[in-house]
């Protein structure tokens, strides 16, 4: 389903599955959230201050530490990082911008809960490079693959929707859409 995010001002495909959380809960003006009732996946986009200090090829890995270390992540595991060609992602709207992949795990509590009721998530992230705008857009996708029987998550996901180790990595097809279909409509959104 074609989203318009930020007043659409930027526009992608995210199933229709995934509920817009900003009709939920109040959510910062610089961020997007979606989210999977029946299995606990999230969407994240998010507009922030370029990172000057960071490389193409390291602005992912620095996205993904800050990430962990807000989630209080008991665990983190980077598999792989790397810079998308525009064959990867077919966007011709960011031609001239780098964008930077990873996948990686990370072993979270949702909500502060205790180390105990961890889950352990596979992280997908994207870094648009967006430096004649000043701004990075950070785009996660947060799918968990073990479910701790004493996390909140435990009782409102269907354990048959979570990813049982077999087949192609979990969300991937649905990330790697969302990357392809990301469309920055109006420029004027950085100001």
């Amino acid at each position: 389903m074609l989203r318009n995010l930020y007043g659409g001002a930027i526009t992608c495909v995210i199933p229709s599955e995934f509920c817009d959380i900003s009709k939920v809960r109040e959510v910062p003006d610089h961020q997007e959230c979606f989210a999977h009732q029946e299995t606990d996946r999230s969407i994240i986009v998010e507009i922030l201050e370029h990172l000057k200090d960071q490389t193409d090829s390291t602005a992912a890995q620095y996205y993904f530490k800050d990430l962990a270390d807000a989630n209080g992540s008991q665990d983190t595991k980077i598999e792989e990082v790397k810079l998308l060609q525009p064959s990867d992602h077919k966007n011709s709207s960011l031609d001239g911008n780098v964008v930077c992949g990873l996948v990686g795990n990370q072993v979270v509590s949702k909500f502060r809960e205790s180390s105990e009721a961890a889950n352990d998530v596979k992280i997908y992230l994207a870094v648009i490079r967006l430096p004649q705008y000043d701004s990075d857009i950070l785009i996660t996708m947060n799918v968990p693959i073990k479910i701790s029987p004493t996390s909140s998550s435990s009782t409102a996901v269907d354990p048959e929707c979570v990813f049982k180790g077999s087949g192609d990595l979990p969300g991937m097809a649905t990330f790697t859409e969302l990357l392809k279909t990301f469309r920055i409509v109006n420029p004027a959104l950085f100001g």
